[in-house]
Parts: structure tokens; C-alpha cells; sequence
């Protein structure tokens, strides 16, 4: 419907962002678990949910939002479905730590991409929503998903022609 419109997706270390939703959804109420038993608890927690999705397009599950951690994180199957409907040139892909360590610059790019002047300047560039019940997360969590998301990373890499360094 829309062949011209320009997506952008920014992609931030799927490691860290499983982490911070755990820890969003502990902060709204819906995680009890400890964070490695939530993680490895995905799969159980969601088969069902999925399999309700997918047989039912219509259905809207209110778990699966809440628990999927490392599913939300394989971000090469999200931007294939939008692939299906958009042509790739359309959608561009940010690494999210580029974002915020560089935001001048590669707001510059986003504008470029979108057809907005480059040298327009946003007035306040301050950092929204940033959680404050972070907890020390052992490094074994670390690695847990670090290695869940090497292979999906890989195939990340490849088809965006760009390691994000992960």
C-alpha cells in the first residue's frame, strides 16, 4: 500500500535487551522468577501462546509481550517479515549503541534517509524512559544469551552486510 515508506528499526544488543525487560517486567508486576529461571522458562511459557498466534491471527496474547525475552531479541526474523511487504533499501537499521553514543551523527544519516534537511538540529536529545530497578546480573546470564544469540547474530551480520558487534 505504502512502496515508498522509509522504516527504521534500531537494534540494541539483544543480550541487553533481554535484561532490561526482564527487568521491566519484574518493575510492572508480571515476572516473578529469578532472572536465569525466567530466561530459561521462555520456551514453556510461550509454546502455547505461539501456537495460538499462529492459528489464530486475530488472537492477542497478553503474555507473550510480557515474557518473551529472547524472542523479541532474534531480530533477523522480525526484519524478514517486513522485507515481505517492503523493499529492503526502505528499512533502515541502526545500532542502537551508535545511537546514543553518536546521536548527532547518525540522526544526520536518519535524516538523509527520511529526506529531512541534515543539518536540522532536535532541541533536546536527553535520554526517556531509562528504568531504575536494575539489578547486578551474574555473568553466567550474560553468557546464557550471548551464546542464545551468536548463531541468529551471524545471520543478522550477514544479511545487513554489517557486523553490529554483538
Amino acid at each position: 500500500m505504502l512502496p515508498s515508506v522509509k522504516l527504521i528499526a534500531i537494534l540494541r544488543n539483544p543480550t541487553n535487551r533481554a535484561i532490561s525487560h526482564y527487568f521491566h517486567a519484574v518493575r510492572m508486576g508480571f515476572e516473578t522468577l529469578p532472572i536465569m529461571e525466567a530466561l530459561q522458562a521462555e520456551e514453556d511459557r510461550l509454546r502455547p501462546e505461539w501456537d495460538r498466534m499462529l492459528k489464530n491471527e486475530s488472537y492477542n496474547s497478553r503474555c507473550y509481550p510480557w515474557f518473551s525475552y529472547k524472542q523479541r531479541g532474534i531480530y533477523i526474523d522480525q526484519l524478514e517479515r517486513y522485507w515481505q511487504y517492503c523493499d529492503k533499501d526502505n528499512l533502515l537499521c541502526l545500532n542502537a549503541d551508535r545511537f546514543f553514543s553518536e546521536t548527532r551523527n547518525v540522526l544526520k544519516h536518519v535524516f538523509e534517509f527520511i529526506g529531512v534537511e541534515s543539518d536540522f538540529e532536535p532541541i533536546d536529545l536527553s535520554p526517556r524512559a531509562v528504568g531504575s530497578n536494575r539489578a547486578e546480573v551474574p555473568s553466567s546470564v550474560h553468557e546464557y544469551l550471548d551464546d542464545f544469540f551468536s548463531l541468529h547474530n551471524q545471520k543478522l551480520y550477514k544479511c545487513l552486510g554489517q557486523n553490529l558487534g554483538w
